[in-house]
């Protein structure tokens, strides 16, 4: 594979094949992995899942994977939320529209903050549009915690746009991944 993106970068080509397993190879730094989507591990990724799952207030239930290493081998895999049912459809990139999260890369901070509202459940981490990552993007205070109000209270089940852990214990453990092993990214591939 190696050897395919340095041919494709002498020769020019953007990308590649999906049939090769490479996405982007602006730079191999950049190249992304079939089997994970991320740039750099360790690294999590937020995947809409194949069978498209909604909880009992029809608000889509997403994937979150933590890669510690690269390949295809996953360290665990949960649910999780990001928005409200009935703003899915809304700006993701505008503030003030609880809209998930949009599509791309953000750095990961690698500490645990103090949340500002009941809505966090308590503590949350961090997490910033990478450099580049969309002009357009207006967005602010984003992280990833856990939603006490999954499945309980229609109209707080979600979030505001960040990511939601649907319980504290699948949190916790988000929330050691990102202390011990200080993902380089969250990967965010949920928009269709």
């Amino acid at each position: 594979m190696h050897q395919v993106l340095i041919a494709a970068r002498i020769i020019g080509l953007t990308t590649i094949a999906l049939s090769m397993g490479i996405y982007d190879v602006n730079s191999t730094a950049n190249a992304l992995t079939k089997s994970s989507s991320c740039r750099a591990f360790p690294c999590l990724v937020l995947s809409r899942a194949a069978s498209n799952p909604k909880n009992r207030f029809n608000n889509p239930i997403y994937k979150l994977t933590a890669y510690q290493s690269g390949g295809s081998r996953q360290t665990f895999q949960l649910n999780a939320v990001s928005g409200r049912a009935f703003t899915q459809n809304k700006n993701r990139y505008q503030t003030q529209t609880h809209a998930p999260l949009p599509d791309g890369s953000y750095s990961v901070a690698a500490r645990v903050v103090q949340g500002t509202l009941p809505e966090v459940g308590g503590t949350m981490i961090p997490i910033f549009p990478k450099p580049g990552f969309n002009s357009r993007m207006t967005r602010s205070a984003l992280g990833i915690h856990w939603d006490p109000s999954f499945n309980r209270d229609r109209k707080e089940d979600g979030t505001s746009g960040c990511v939601g852990l649907t319980t504290k214990k699948d949190y916790r453990r988000v929330r050691d991944f990102v202390i011990k092993y200080h993902p380089r990214s969250l990967e965010v591939r949920i928009d269709r």
